[in-house]
């Protein structure tokens, strides 16, 4: 027996004498919140006395608004807000930061972010237009620490099949990525994506010809479920149809779930974005 074919009945043994989970390591201890506060709009905070130092950040991107389509053609779903987390973070005194509104015409007003966006970003989705979706909030921002968990946005579809709407993508959540809206069919609209890391559901499609809208996504809780927290569903995409009939789509769910493409205006709303910051 050479030495290569000893080291390898070595591991074998090993590996058949001791336990899988003692080579993975220790479960890493859960973050238990000692202080907790969730943020939905305004622009600065301060950080309460009493506070301990530790502090952890998740933040949720606004989605983009779904698409207007014309001549009876429903239009593409918005994008999903992307979703980071930041363990560790450093944070002291006031705090400035900024809430993504959903479907703003500037895409740098769906980002949700601190320290005026220069560090921690969590980016919105794309709005929907006539004919496409919208893009997903990216996950490439830079984060200041190695300990962070960063996913995007789902995808909006875009005009589907006899120019069914598409539907709105999901947010990204702290397990995955949002889900994609899919593409309309014969008869009905695209449903939205879900928010990701069991978020909010996506929305339900609208009935074609006209006959229908979409249903609006869900709301997350899969964050922190004592403040009914989480990344938001895709709106469904409404139907196509004549000007006088139904066929709007679906809002997005909060937070961050893109909104459904229609033929009909109001364009359809898109879930904003938020901040949660867990002290322990």
């Amino acid at each position: 027996m050479n030495l290569l074919n000893v080291v390898l009945w070595l591991e074998s043994a090993l590996a058949a004498t001791i336990p899988f989970a003692f080579w993975k390591g220790p479960t890493p201890t859960p973050i238990v919140c000692v202080n907790k506060v969730l943020l939905t709009n305004g622009t600065t905070w301060t950080i309460p006395g009493g506070w301990l130092t530790n502090f952890q950040v998740e933040m949720i991107g606004a989605g983009g608004a779904g698409g207007v389509g014309t001549s009876g053609e429903g239009g593409g779903g918005g994008g999903g807000g992307a979703y980071i987390k930041i363990m560790g973070a450093s944070l002291s005194g006031t705090i400035t930061y900024q809430i993504g509104i959903g479907g703003d015409p500037t895409a740098s007003k769906r980002d949700t972010c601190i320290f005026n966006c220069a560090i921690m970003v969590a980016k919105g989705g794309a709005n929907g237009t006539s004919t496409a979706g919208g893009a997903g909030g990216s996950d490439t921002a830079s984060l200041p620490s190695t300990s962070s968990v960063r996913y995007k946005g789902g995808k909006g579809a875009g005009q589907g099949v006899f120019w069914m709407g598409g539907g709105g993508g999901g947010a990204g959540g702290p397990t995955g990525a949002g889900g994609d809206g899919t593409t309309g069919g014969i008869s009905t609209g695209g449903a939205g994506g879900a928010g990701g890391g069991g978020g909010g559901a996506g929305g339900t499609a609208g009935p074609g010809s006209g006959t229908g809208n979409g249903g609006a996504g869900g709301n997350g809780s899969n964050i922190d479920v004592s403040l009914v927290f989480g990344s938001g569903g895709g709106g469904g995409g409404g139907g196509d149809g004549a000007a006088t009939a139904n066929g709007i789509g679906g809002n997005g769910g909060n937070y961050g779930g893109g909104g459904g493409g229609g033929f009909k205006t109001p364009a359809s709303a898109a879930g904003n974005g938020a901040i949660f910051i867990c002290n322990y």
